[in-house]
């Protein structure tokens, strides 16, 4: 509960003028780059200092690629306009974080700096629907699209095609010789020529072959451009736009494509037609071409034992990256694998198939990477061989817990005042840390009801050795324990102790030193783990670490955040409302009289969260932003002061870093954004 603000206004003497800060909306890329820098190097040289260890860790470089374009369509599916105006879809994918998109019928790569570019929030996975203005003229419009990211790397140019055809208004200016109806008339422009010149090969004119699986090269002529093809083994000729594949608009088209035949049952030597025609943007259709080829079966027989498991039967994962243990037969040898969370068959020619050395009997670990969102994913799994045949499917399901625990965070732990400034970790008390010692080596914690490991493993191992150990435990009558979540290890953080950072009457002989978690990050820093020096939570590349092992918790299969549409967004597990967007960039005390005197959604008792009510909210399945960007959508993968100070200097506060969930402490003169919270339970 929230401490009576007089007394402690009176207790806290404020002396000096408050300066007010410059809010710093759009923090600049480098500046955080360079924060996020020096908090790393000052975590490593702490953590040496600590552990009286010779080597420092290594510093962070965080690599930033260059954005990859996925696509641009103009106006959807759709091949004319009769406008000008248009809607552009696009999507593109980033490391760190697509930032701007921009827009032209020019090819000309743009400067980082043009004024052309359109800013957008930070996200690895961009996504949207924009208007445009095609330039005047009928014809054929070709719109380029190229996305940024926060540090200025530039796409390769993506493109759409789409024919505008806008109506002549012709002007009459001959006056009627009798009332008429006026001097305009409209003349509609269009276009009756079908493409010509239709061809296709098949297999570069070979004779036969042995697969169903077959590359058409496809070319046709047309005064205006071919926009699209349709392939068939029937001669029959196509209507409508099912089956239609569109293509970049060209008056001379060419291109060579995938075709799969229908699957032929019996042995032998059989003849295969097929039969293609083109289109135009005004919907002309072309003759028929056709080709012929001798497919040639000796093989009808299907891969046969299907078989995938996810994470060798693991039944719930953190992360979307699982493993998927695939394994089949085939009587001349399995030469493809195809992995998917839809049930539906895919053909031999589809591009997700993975080819695989041939073998009689396939078994391999490959990786899959999940949808996200929590709850149940089903993986299924086909197998082919060389002449084309598809096995049944087989299919595995995990739990995929994305971040939305059922952890009800404690207080920090931090009782000391630091400032006089009301509104820091000190001022409030909600939830206090409470254990339960069960006088058989393990601890319960009586607010995530978290049953933990009294005496930690005893010495440093790999984080794969670490994940056995914990597999392997028996303890107190108990063998499901397990290396635990970074959020659940970072419960055990008190943020008023240092060296070690934890509660010492309850887990005595802690070292202050590095413990491993479960939770992995990426190849790079592959690895999260939390420092008991002085608590920060950190991904890095470390060789060693504690192990303390843990067991029960529950995970919660749906979302538990709900936009209220005021701006504010709670959380139906920790009882916690936040403010949706930040408040800008403050130094840490102007952020906490800013959360104290804000009015938002008819709340007035705002206030700067602590390092917990933060870590409520990290979602380590997301990074840039950290969290779910559904729910706070302006989040910046940047710094976020929280109203805990660093009890080992109180001249820094812990803030949390949204490109990936990261903790650490900061100088408290300088400036992070602000997002302010109420409430808990």
């Amino acid at each position: 509960m929230k401490r009576n603000r007089i007394e402690l206004k009176r207790e806290k003497w404020i002396v000096g003028v408050c300066l007010i800060g410059l809010l710093m909306v759009g923090a600049c890329a480098d500046i955080d780059q360079s924060k996020r820098k020096k908090s790393i190097e000052q975590a490593a040289i702490e953590q040496a200092a600590a552990e009286s260890e010779s080597s420092t860790a290594p510093e962070a470089q965080f690599l930033d690629s260059a954005p990859v374009g996925d696509s641009l369509r103009v106006n959807g599916e759709v091949t004319t306009t009769t406008t000008r105006s248009v809607t552009i879809a696009l999507s593109a994918t980033d490391n760190v974080g697509v930032t701007g998109y921009f827009l032209s019928e020019s090819a000309a790569t743009p400067a980082a700096s043009d004024s052309g570019w359109v800013s957008v929030p930070s996200t690895t996975s961009y996504s949207a629907s924009v208007p445009f203005t095609l330039s005047s003229g009928n014809g054929n419009k070709t719109v380029y699209g190229w996305f940024r990211d926060i540090s200025g790397n530039l796409s390769t140019p993506v493109s759409g095609t789409i024919t505008l055809q806008e109506t002549v208004v012709a002007v009459d200016t001959t006056p009627p010789a009798s009332s008429g109806d006026g001097n305009i008339t409209i003349t509609p422009t269009g276009d009756s020529t079908a493409p010509s010149s239709p061809s296709v090969s098949i297999n570069s004119g070979n004779s036969s072959t042995t697969t169903t699986l077959v590359v058409l090269t496809l070319s046709a002529r047309d005064n205006v451009g071919v926009t699209g093809y349709y392939a068939s083994e029937s001669s029959t000729r196509p209507t409508g736009d099912t089956g239609w594949v569109s293509v970049s608009s060209a008056n001379s088209f060419t291109g060579t494509v995938n075709f799969t035949f229908s699957t032929v049952t019996t042995m032998g030597s059989h003849t295969k037609t097929v039969y293609v025609w083109f289109r135009d943007a005004s919907g002309n259709v072309s003759a028929s071409a056709s080709d012929s080829i001798t497919l040639s079966v000796t093989d009808t027989t299907v891969p046969s034992n299907p078989a995938v498991t996810i994470n060798w039967n693991g039944s719930l994962t953190y992360y979307r990256s699982v493993t998927l243990n695939v394994s089949a037969t085939d009587n001349v040898g399995v030469t493809g694998y195809y992995a998917s969370e839809s049930a539906t068959r895919p053909p031999a020619s589809d591009n997700g198939w993975v080819s695989v050395s041939s073998a009689g009997n396939f078994y391999d670990d490959v990786s899959f990477s999940l949808t996200r969102g929590g709850g149940t994913r089903t993986v299924y799994v086909w197998f082919k061989d060389s002449a084309g045949n598809i096995s049944a499917s087989a299919n595995d399901s995990i739990t995929f817990s994305n971040g939305y625990d059922s952890l009800v965070w404690p207080d920090t732990g931090q009782t000391t005042s630091y400032t006089a400034t009301f509104g820091e970790d000190h001022d409030y008390s909600l939830r206090t840390p409470s254990y339960t010692d069960n006088s058989n080596d393990t601890i319960t914690d009586n607010v995530t009801s978290l049953v933990w490991q009294k005496t930690d493993g005893g010495q440093k191992a790999t984080r794969a050795a670490a994940i056995s150990y914990c597999d392997d435990l028996v303890l107190a009558g108990s063998s499901d324990w397990r290396l635990p979540h970074i959020k659940e290890l970072a419960t055990l953080i008190h943020a008023g102790n240092y060296n070690p950072s934890i509660n010492t009457t309850y887990f005595p002989t802690t070292s202050s030193a590095n413990y491993w978690s479960s939770t992995y990050y990426s190849s790079y820093y592959p690895d999260w783990y939390v420092s008991f020096s002085y608590g920060t939570v950190t991904p890095s590349n470390i060789s060693n670490a504690y192990a303390r092992c843990v067991r029960g918790g529950a995970v919660t299969s749906s979302p538990h955040f709900t936009d209220n549409g005021n701006g504010t967004v709670s959380d139906s597990i920790t009882g916690l409302m936040w403010q949706q967007a930040d408040g800008g960039s403050k130094s840490w005390t102007n952020a906490l009289t800013y959360c104290e005197s804000i009015t938002l959604a008819g709340h007035s008792d705002w206030r700067v969260p602590n390092r917990n009510d933060w870590l409520s909210v990290v979602d380590y399945s997301y990074s840039s932003p950290a969290l779910d960007s559904t729910y706070f959508p302006s989040t910046y993968s940047s710094y976020y002061w929280s109203s805990s100070s660093n009890a080992h200097d109180s001249g820094y506060a812990w803030y949390v870093d949204f490109l990936n969930g990261y903790v650490d402490g900061y100088s408290k003169s300088y400036t992070n954004y602000v997002r302010c919270v109420r409430g808990g339970s």
